[in-house]
């Protein structure tokens, strides 16, 4: 008897703990430009701050905006644990772009591309009145612990042109419509800095198909609302504004934390955008 007890003492302390390494836990980061070599904001002087950061929060997928050849060498050399994905495409991969790292112990993609975020998807392009040339990044990852699938997409929307960020939002929700055509419906999460305030008219017809993860868990999300900081710990007036989001489909997940994660290294932001980190529970395999 008192042995059922221990078990079941035993099963009641560890369980949540159980619970929450089947989790899928994420951060949203752009990296920000590189600044000259002299400055305190130049990716070398920061660059040893992202390690222990994703380690502390047990991170399993990330995205990073503006990742470029060093940065993900870096994180190659750095993140051991982790792997790069290599979307499946005909075109080179472009300079600069959303990477999609996830733990790769656990996770493996079953398909992956990327297309842009223009009237020409397939080809590189520049869309609508966009200063530049978007992409937008995709996999269907396979979780080894939960023997599930779910859709991660990522990207960083263009910074000028308001046409072409609306045209892409609706551009990405036609794809994941194309990714969940089949008799399975996967869950989706789309992560990435949108370059909108939330009560942007661009946003209106993807929160009508998604739901913006900070918004869906029980509990605020924990920190400041915004998410740039332009290297600035102390903010100046407009800095302070939301301009990254994690997404997500209306079923299949449950938001445990959600927070905007305003960690420091040496004193310095680790970009002029704080990382932004959510832990979902995934609640259907198939909707």
């Amino acid at each position: 008897m008192r042995n059922h007890l221990l078990i079941w003492i035993g099963i009641a302390l560890f369980w949540p703990t159980f619970l929450s390494a089947q989790n899928v836990k994420v951060i949203s980061l752009d990296l920000g430009p590189d600044q000259p070599k002299d400055s305190l904001n130049h990716w070398k002087a920061r660059q040893r701050g992202l390690p222990p950061l994703v380690r502390f929060h047990q991170v399993d997928v990330m995205a990073i905006q503006g990742a470029q050849a060093h940065h993900l060498e870096f994180a190659k050399n750095e993140l051991r644990e982790y792997a790069a994905l290599k979307p499946k495409m005909e075109h080179p991969l472009p300079a600069e772009h959303t990477a999609l790292l996830y733990r790769k112990e656990r996770f493996a993609p079953e398909q992956s591309g990327l297309f842009w975020l223009s009237l020409t998807p397939d080809e590189p392009s520049k869309g609508w009145d966009a200063r530049q040339k978007v992409t937008c990044t995709y996999a269907l990852l396979y979780d080894r612990m939960t023997e599930s699938r779910f859709w991660v997409l990522a990207t960083r929307l263009d910074a000028e042109g308001g046409k072409a960020r609306a045209e892409s939002l609706k551009l990405i929700l036609s794809k994941i419509d194309a990714f969940n055509a089949g008799p399975d419906r996967y869950p989706v999460m789309v992560l990435g800095n949108l370059q909108c305030a939330p009560g942007d008219n661009s946003l209106l017809p993807f929160n009508e198909q998604m739901v913006d993860a900070g918004q869906l868990g029980e509990f605020a999300c924990y920190g400041p609302q915004g998410t740039y900081n332009n290297y600035q710990i102390e903010q100046s007036p407009g800095f302070d504004q939301k301009r990254d989001y994690v997404y997500c489909s209306r079923q299949g997940w449950v938001v445990e934390r959600c927070a905007v994660l305003t960690d420091t290294y040496r004193g310095r932001p680790l970009s002029d955008h704080y990382p932004l980190f959510v832990e979902f529970r995934q609640i259907a395999a198939a909707y």
